[in-house]
């Protein structure tokens, strides 16, 4: 049982006095020795759990006094050696071998001078003092340093019942050195405990910010029922540091905790670790990249009954972006990169603030808040949310990720309007439960900025099915303002086939279905002509029509437009306008009967037209046109073009300071078939001749009327009658007649020019009727009336305006019908005198016929002949 054993000292037999001293050296532990203690150092011993080893004791003092009275009748001091010893205590999650120790007993009171002794790598070591008797109830004070502490599951089955929560709350994993300290200071008191942990690369993750943490150093201290935590370690490739405290451990737990960390990367386990009630709204922006940050935890447990056991949880965080993150919103997943700003985290709060970031060449900016508020979820199931944003972008391009962000309806409408180049937008968005969303965005378009409007091209003969017309409008200037799905602008201009193009202000509409409604007022084109480009792009009935008005020259048009399309792929697009007014200067209008330099506008111009059909309604207001070579002047009249033909109805103007009414329409076919009544009342010849090369002495007042009708230019579909008359006049050639109708003239044989006619007597009236078929022109009535004679007679003109006129004289006017007479007269003069009209209306060739006879005078020289 043990190698040595030295006793030395003295005994009063008498008295029962005794003084020992000696020592028992090599002793084996074991039962044997256990039974062979005293009674009284059972359970000291007993508490050790020593199943092996060997110890030398020394016994530096034993004294009995059996008849002490004042003092302790024994006085021991004992110390013990133990080498190489074995701890199995069933409270230590595992036995303590190679135990070393050195311990005292005196008086009743127990020393660890020092014991060590290990586990594997774990190091356990010990020092203090305990009252002999009962452990579980003796004053004690105890220091036990555990060093290399594995954290695996002999040590969580082993942890006292009030602090098993910890395991759950940390999840802890790694090696510590744990420095704990016992202490009762009175018999049967509490034991205090007292404890450091020293982590040495600890894993942990957080229960209420389950965000894992690795290679952790630091320090958890507690005293009492605090719990202080002082926690560092990197996070992604940055330090980060976690520090606050934890009061009464367990279910009932008060936390403050801080946390700190220089670059967190944003990835699944940081969104995994944000409390359920914010992930999916972070999960919205899908962000990337790292984040600077700094959080506060804070978690109090709730009382009453069917509360949640996890208590009230709230985490406040400050993150900082690097610039180097990335979001992309659900809403409008164009991504935006290299993200800097900050990001306020509140339980019922999140505030952006000096966003910063890019795509490609734009510049984005933000600011905003979301906040929660009280209340039930929405019938979504989302909570309720108060959202200001407000976001701005610089030089935003318009390419495929813009694109493929928008919106389903604008993304077909993308299609439709193909914008190109830049422009800086902001948005505002408010949004409110009860209360209608409030989103404003305002696009307003860089330099050389434009769009493409395709669109369906009418179906029609030489249309392949699905067809398109592009319509371009570059260098497109102005705000664009989209407001809770509909889209105002503002201040617009660009350019349409090189023209000038503005706008006061309009409105586009978009559905999820791709439909659209474009309306803008007091639209303003500057100088567009009509040319051969712009009617390819044209359906073939507007072509039609704006080819009539191609000389060359520009138009200018202002008023209001609509563009539309219903959004199904069959149905052709539409425009309309109203409150028009298109402006003349200088323009012609190229159609069966021509007009030529026209100068003044069309007011009020209403109409549409989807490609297949045109409907137009205004009012012609003309300073001045020139018609048939003659300047009519003030023309006035409704203009209206309907079924595929213009109109002209009560025409009003001036013509050679007369009075000139009318009616006339035209289809639009390739060859138009055109219908035109005309009347003049008191026009002045003199008017008219004033406008002819030379001097010209005749006058006169002027009457007529005319209807024709035909087809195209060709002269032989010409179809009319007219009669016209010439009063208080002083017709000084004989052709004039002729050449007050030139503009039937140049109806009917474009290109020609008037000339100058013989002489003939003088006239002071005229009357003139004539029928026209098929080009062909009949003259049933032509009479020059004048004070000697005058002259009546019929004719026709071909429609190569070849002449062939024969007049016979009247002695006097003629006004006056004598029986018998009169016509013996007529007969005789008309045996006597005849005049032919051979040539064509603007070089007539009279000549003059006289019967022989001795009844006739002789006509003298040439002169009178002539």
């Amino acid at each position: 049982m043990f190698s040595r054993l030295s006793l030395e000292g003295a005994i009063d037999a008498v008295a029962g006095d005794a003084d020992v001293k000696g020592g028992l050296y090599g002793l084996t532990l074991s039962d044997t020795v256990r039974q062979r203690l005293p009674a009284e150092f059972g359970p000291s011993f007993d508490a050790m759990a020593l199943k092996s080893g060997e110890i030398d004791l020394e016994l530096k003092k034993l004294a009995y006094r059996p008849g002490e009275t004042t003092k302790p009748k024994l006085d021991y001091d004992v110390q013990a050696l133990l080498h190489n010893g074995v701890c199995e205590c069933p409270k230590l999650p595992f036995p303590i071998n190679r135990l070393s120790a050195k311990v005292g007993v005196k008086n009743g009171v127990l020393t660890i001078d020092y014991a060590e002794g290990g586990n594997g790598s774990t190091t356990v070591r010990a020092k203090g003092t305990m009252a002999v008797g009962d452990p579980e109830t003796a004053p004690l004070d105890l220091q036990v340093d555990v060093l290399g502490l594995e954290l695996d599951q002999r040590v969580k089955d082993r942890t006292p019942p009030e602090y098993l929560e910890l395991w759950d709350v940390f999840k802890p994993e790694g090696r510590v050195d744990a420095l704990v300290a016992l202490l009762r200071r009175t018999p049967g008191g509490p034991i205090g405990v007292g404890a450091t942990f020293n982590c040495r690369d600890v894993a942990a993750v957080y229960r209420h910010f389950p965000y894992p943490l690795k290679n952790l150093n630091g320090t958890l201290k507690l005293e009492k029922r605090q719990l202080t935590v002082d926690l560092q370690g990197p996070v992604g490739d940055k330090p980060a540091r976690m520090t606050g405290t934890i009061d009464d451990p367990g279910p009932d737990a008060v936390v403050n905790l801080d946390i700190e960390a220089e670059s967190v990367p944003i990835d699944k386990a940081f969104l995994g670790a944000l409390p359920p009630e914010v992930r999916p709204w972070v999960d919205r922006f899908n962000p990337a990249g790292a984040v600077k940050g700094k959080a506060h935890i804070f978690r109090k447990p709730l009382v009453g009954p069917n509360v949640n056991p996890e208590g009230q949880i709230a985490v406040d965080a400050e993150l900082d972006l690097n610039g180097r993150c990335e979001i992309t919103w659900d809403e409008l997943p164009y991504t935006v990169r290299n993200l800097s700003g900050r990001l306020e985290i509140h339980p019922d709060l999140w505030v952006f603030s000096k966003m910063v970031g890019r795509n490609g060449q734009a510049l984005i900016t933000g600011a905003g808040r979301i906040e929660k508020l009280p209340g039930p979820d929405l019938p979504n199931g989302d909570p309720p949310l108060k959202i200001d944003l407000d976001i701005a972008a610089a030089n935003l391009p318009f390419n495929d990720d813009l694109r493929k962000s928008l919106q389903a309806a604008w993304q077909k409408s993308w299609a439709i309007i193909n914008p190109s180049g830049a422009s800086d937008v902001t948005a505002k968005v408010r949004i409110e439960p009860n209360t209608p969303d409030n989103t404003r965005i305002t696009i307003s378009p860089r330099p050389e900025s434009g769009i493409r409007l395709v669109v369906p091209k009418a179906a029609e003969p030489g249309v392949e099915p699905g067809q398109k017309i592009e319509l371009r409008m570059d260098d497109a200037l102005g705000q664009f303002e989209f407001v809770n799905g509909k889209v105002a602008m503002r201040g617009v201009t660009f350019r349409f086939h090189g023209a000038p193009v503005q706008f006061a202000e309009g409105q586009v509409e978009v559905k999820d279905s791709g439909q659209f409604d474009l309306a803008v007022s007091d639209l303003w084109v500057q100088g567009i002509r009509l040319d051969s480009d712009l009617r390819r792009i044209m359906p073939s009935l507007m072509a039609q029509f704006a080819h009539r008005l191609d000389d060359g020259h520009p138009f200018t048009a202002r008023g209001n437009l609509q563009i539309g399309w219903s959004g199904r792929p069959d149905d052709l697009a539409f425009c309309s306008w109203d409150h028009t007014n298109v402006f003349f200067i200088n323009n012609s209008i190229e159609a069966g009967i021509p007009l030529k330099h026209i100068q003044g506008s069309l007011k009020d111009v209403s109409g549409k037209s989807n490609g297949q059909q045109l409907e137009v309604h205004g009012i012609m207001d003309l300073g001045s046109v020139s018609f048939a070579g003659l300047q009519i002047t003030q023309l006035e009249g409704p203009i209206d073009v309907q079924g595929g033909v213009a109109r002209l109805r009560s025409l009003r103007g001036k013509l050679l300071g007369g009075e000139l009414f009318g009616d006339g329409e035209i289809t639009l076919d390739d060859t138009p078939r055109y219908k035109t009544s005309l009347s003049l009342t008191a026009a002045d010849l003199q008017e008219y001749a004033r406008s002819l090369p030379g001097r010209q002495s005749f006058s006169g007042v002027v009457n007529a009327a005319v209807e024709f009708n035909g087809l195209g230019s060709d002269i032989r579909s010409m179809q009319g009658n007219g009669k016209g008359s010439i009063r208080e006049g002083d017709i000084g050639k004989l052709p004039v007649m002729l050449r007050f109708f030139r503009g039937i003239n140049q109806t009917l044989s474009p290109g020609a020019s008037p000339r100058g006619g013989d002489k003939t007597a003088l006239f002071d009236s005229a009357d003139l009727e004539f029928q026209i078929v098929n080009g062909f022109t009949t003259f049933n009535s032509i009479k020059l009336t004048g004070p000697a004679f005058s002259l009546q007679g019929k004719g026709t003109r071909d429609p190569l305006d070849n002449l062939d006129l024969r007049l016979e004289p009247v002695y006097g006017r003629g006004r006056f019908e004598v029986p018998i007479f009169t016509d013996l007269l007529r007969g005789a003069t008309g045996q006597l005198m005849s005049v032919n009209i051979k040539g064509t209306l603007t070089q007539p060739q009279p000549s003059v016929k006289l019967a022989p006879g001795p009844q006739l005078p002789r006509l003298g020289d040439r002169r009178n002949r002539e």
